[in-house]
């Protein structure tokens, strides 16, 4: 799990180091489009898992 200061511009990084669970409050609350920022949350975890599994 990880949780502050995460952001759509270094969400990668932080699944690359492992984190499955994240919050990311103010990048969303902060939003003028907060359904388009939870998408792209959503697709970038689901790439994460979906690449996870392909390497094991």
């Amino acid at each position: 799990m990880a949780i502050g200061g995460i952001k759509l511009h270094n969400v990668d990084e932080v699944l690359a180091a492992g984190a499955r669970c994240i919050c990311a409050v103010s990048e969303i609350v902060g939003s003028d489009q907060v359904k388009e920022v939870c998408e792209q949350f959503q697709a970038k975890i689901r790439a994460a898992i979906e690449q996870e599994g392909k390497q094991a």
